[in-house]
């Protein structure tokens, strides 16, 4: 598969689980409608809002503005590392889901917990404590991806 393609399938699929994403946090029905007062309430809730939005940036509009690019190289007859692009695929969509599930999870039960299940702050501080590393590195994981592909466009180079 191309690799303009790959992108445009990846910029889809994320598009789909956003869709997903969005449905839920406006589901009123337990135990969905809880997600909405917490983004409202902030704290804890701040991670879910983050999350999502970093997700619809980081997710189908970098993964579909990729593609474009990456099929203009192909329209000029430029010569692109197709591992190191696929490799960059895969670690950028892993990275960038994983991170925004994470932050999402962080958000929406630490809010459960600050808000409503009435724990201490003390507690909550620990809870979201706990999510920091696994996140910096899904972080990691999306930054090194991107960082190959970008480097992978910059020295493509022109077919003979």
């Amino acid at each position: 598969m191309k690799p303009f393609r790959l992108f445009r399938l990846g910029s889809y699929f994320h598009a789909i689980t956003a869709l997903l994403w969005t449905v839920i946090i406006i589901i009123p029905y337990p135990p969905f409608n809880y997600l909405l007062p917490i983004i409202e309430k902030g704290g804890p809730g701040v991670w879910l809002l983050f999350g999502y939005i970093a997700y619809l940036i980081a997710g189908p509009l970098s993964f579909g503005l990729i593609s474009v690019l990456l099929k203009d190289i192909e329209d000029e007859k430029r010569k692109l590392n197709e591992t190191v692009i696929k490799l960059g695929f895969y670690l950028a969509y892993l990275g960038v889901l994983c991170s925004s599930v994470l932050l999402a999870i962080a958000g929406s039960l630490g809010g459960y917990y600050w808000y409503f299940a009435a724990f201490s702050p003390k507690f909550i501080s620990q809870f979201l404590s706990s999510f920091i590393m696994p996140i910096t590195l899904t972080v990691f994981l999306a930054v090194v991806g991107y960082l190959l592909i970008v480097l992978s466009m910059i020295f493509s180079e022109y077919e003979e």
